[in-house]
Formats: structure tokens, sequence, C-alpha cells
């Protein structure tokens, strides 16, 4: 399943505009065909039950694309803990520090997403009913929400994405920390006689030089 997912991850951020932008079409070309249907009597025939199924997958789909993303934004910040508690660096991979000049962090295109069309849903019918000189305009925006679904599902699909490339940078991370951590420390010598120094030995035991004098 993970292998599958992987494969429908687009590459490029344009690949996951084109993949919302789709599904927002289907959802709009389902509301287009269901008041077509009722406006012409002879469609009763008409399978719209088709496109309805489309249109309900793409919805379902946005929800359980919105409560995966944040979980993974969750697991994120529990990263971020783990990674301040054992000392290192939170680590980003490299697609994520490309991002950053943008101020959009995981999770926020989420966010973003689902307020922004949230909003968009329930005013946009409440204005369509009591201006309707504006009922084109509306229409028009609730189309251009299409784009603000990359938000969401390229958003989910990213942090679905990167979200194992975090964990293992952070044990790297960890390793790399503990490694050094064990490693021995450079024997220090007398830059006077030669003779070797201590750890904490601020003074040559041999010859009497100072710190500053050895290396």
């Amino acid at each position: 399943m993970r292998r599958l997912i992987y494969a429908l991850l687009p590459p490029r951020p344009l690949g996951g505009l084109l993949m919302v932008l789709v599904a927002k079409i289907v959802m709009e070309l389902s509301l287009w065909v269901n008041r077509f249907v009722i406006a012409q009597p002879d469609m009763e025939g008409f399978p719209v039950w088709i496109v309805n199924l489309l249109a309900w997958g793409c919805l379902v789909g946005l929800i359980v694309g919105i409560i995966i993303g944040l979980t993974l934004w969750s697991q994120g910040r529990s990263i971020r803990k783990r990674a301040r508690e054992a000392g290192v660096e939170a680590p980003l991979p490299e697609s994520t520090r490309d991002l950053r000049p943008f101020g959009i962090h995981e999770g926020c295109w989420v966010l973003i997403g689902v307020i922004f069309i949230g909003v968009i849903w329930v005013v946009g019918p409440f204005i369509q009913a009591t201006v309707p000189e504006l009922a084109i305009a509306i229409g028009a925006f609730s189309i251009l929400t299409g784009v603000v679904w990359f938000f969401i599902f390229y958003g989910v699909l990213y942090l679905i994405h990167e979200h194992r490339k975090r964990e293992r940078l952070l044990q790297e991370a960890i390793q790399q920390r503990v490694v050094t951590a064990a490693k021995p420390k450079k024997p220090r010598q007398c830059h006077a006689c030669g003779a070797m120094l201590g750890e904490d030995e601020q003074f040559c035991g041999n010859c009497g030089a100072g710190i500053n004098q050895t290396h």
C-alpha cells in the first residue's frame, strides 16, 4: 500500500495542482449534470448516479486526506520535540528547505484550504440567494477554489511523502550525535617538553608549562 501511495505522488507541485483541478472539475460537473437532468424531463433515464459516485468519491477523498494530513502534521511536531530532547536540530529534507521562503509550513496547507473552501461553500449560496446579480461571480469564484484544493491535496501528499524522510533523518542525526559523543577526545601533549597531559590539567606536571603553551 505504501508503494502504491508513493507511486501516485506527483513529483512536482504542478502534478498536485492538476490532480486537484481534475477532482474539482468532476464535482462541478456533477452539479451541472444534476441541474441539467432536473431541467430536462426527457433525461429521466440518464445514469446520474455514475457522476454522483465520482463526485462523492472526490469528497470522501478530501475528508480522508484532511484526516491523514492533520495526523501526519501532529507526528511532525512529535519529531521536532524528539529532536529537541535529543539535542539535535529538527531534520528537514531538502524539499522542505526549498519551500521555507514561502512561509508555508506543513499542515498549514491543509488548514488554509479547509477554511477557505468552507467559507466559500457556506457564504456562497447565501450571497446567491440574497444578491442574485452576484450569482455568476460566486459560481466562477467557486470554480477558482479548485486552485486552493492544491493546498489541501498536495499538502497531504507532501506530508505522507516527507514524513518517513524526516524520521530517517532524525535517527541519523541522533546516531551521529551518539557516535560523536562516544568518540574519544584527542590526547593533549605539552608543547614545551612533549609530556602527555590529562584532560583537566591546566599546567604540565613535568615542566610546569601553562595550558596556553600546549596543544
